[in-house]
């Protein structure tokens, strides 16, 4: 007789349940069965527990099986495609269709998604210790919360309990573990802020205009990131700072510039008020040494070419080395403010803009 899937209902990695799959090649003559198409379907025919299927190249389990006492687990920081937060099956089923080159990565997995009866291996810890060396047994305060990831913080505390040495010392234990402050781990903390002294941004319900992220809420993600990340983020970063009011917070020097060598101080005398409050300036230098201001434009900068002089572009405090303590009309910083619905309608650059999200 015919070999037919034993698991008809589930739905395999292309979309299709293995019922639908199995009456589509069904259909197919013996030419269109060695096409590629045809092929690639066929490989879900072991995930689908055809009885005489070939075993694919690479299965999580060590007992060649993909056979998973916790398949509906979050596999924390794992990505397969546009789908951030696989489960173990997810991520063992599409292993299983691509091939080896991710097999290794998959077979980590095994302890934590649940291969015959293996207990954690408890080798390092989500909450860091205070001192020495050992592994701490404490729960994070903050257990149900979800963190940045997509993850709660118990699910990261049980993933990092399976790992083994080798993942303990990797930089994807040092994302996973960046997260113990927000966490409420006794002994953490943050690798990265987004104000410059730790403190809440000043302005927590200002809302970022393509996406719905607030300051709150990307105060949170900063502060759930790990030391890498923070410092190739940290322009990124000190900008938000700035637009979210965090105490001492200046502006990135602007990276869209003309001139630079002549942003001086002595510019920023002719800045009409009302005006404390922009990223980047634009002024234009006469000939007579005259001095106008231009434009406000908001970070990176603009080009500007409106100028009969000499245009310097991308002009701001923070280039010309006038500190926050030196309060360049400072004691009006709290109240120029520009208001959030002004902010809010201009088109920023975003963090995916900016800064490849990678997992």
């Amino acid at each position: 007789g015919v070999d037919e899937p034993t698991l008809g209902s589930k739905i395999a990695p292309v979309g299709a349940t293995c019922d639908v799959l199995n009456q589509y090649l069904g259909y197919q003559s013996p030419s269109e069965c060695k096409k590629d198409r045809s092929k690639e379907l066929i490989k879900s025919s072991f995930l689908c527990g055809c009885e005489n299927a070939a075993k694919p190249s690479c299965v999580m389990c060590p007992d060649g099986t993909n056979n998973l006492k916790y398949p509906d687990r979050i596999v924390p920081f794992y990505q397969i495609g546009s789908l951030t937060q696989p489960t173990c099956q997810q991520i063992a089923d599409s292993a299983a269709i691509s091939g080896t080159s991710t097999c290794s990565l998959l077979q980590e997995q095994a302890q934590y998604c649940g291969c015959a009866e293996i207990e954690p291996l408890n080798k390092c810890s989500f909450c860091p210790i205070e001192t020495g060396a050992g592994v701490s047994t404490e729960v994070p305060a903050n257990a149900d919360l979800v963190t940045p990831s997509g993850s709660t913080c118990k699910l990261l505390n049980k993933y990092v309990q399976y790992q083994d040495e080798a993942f303990c010392e990797s930089s994807r234990f040092d994302t996973i573990q960046a997260s113990a402050y927000t966490c409420g781990c006794q002994h953490a903390e943050p690798k990265c802020t987004l104000c410059p002294n730790g403190d809440a941004p000043r302005r927590p319900d200002w809302r970022f205009a393509n996406d719905e992220r607030t300051c709150a809420s990307h105060a949170l993600t900063v502060q759930s990131s790990d030391a890498s990340t923070c410092e190739a983020d940290r322009t990124l970063n000190e900008l938000f700072a700035f637009r979210c009011d965090c105490k001492g917070a200046q502006v990135p020097e602007c990276t869209v510039r003309r001139n630079e060598e002549m942003c001086v101080p002595d510019l920023f005398d002719v800045v009409p008020p009302g005006n404390e409050e922009c990223e980047c300036y634009s002024f234009c230098v006469h000939a007579d040494g005259t001095q106008e201001f231009l434009q406000c434009d908001f970070f990176p900068g603009a080009d500007v070419v409106n100028c009969t002089g000499t245009t310097v572009t991308g002009c701001n405090p923070r280039l010309a080395g006038i500190l926050p303590s030196a309060g360049w009309r400072a004691s009006v910083r709290a109240s120029l403010l520009m208001p959030v619905a002004v902010l809010a309608s201009v088109s920023i650059l975003t963090w995916d803009m900016l800064v490849p999200h990678l997992l």
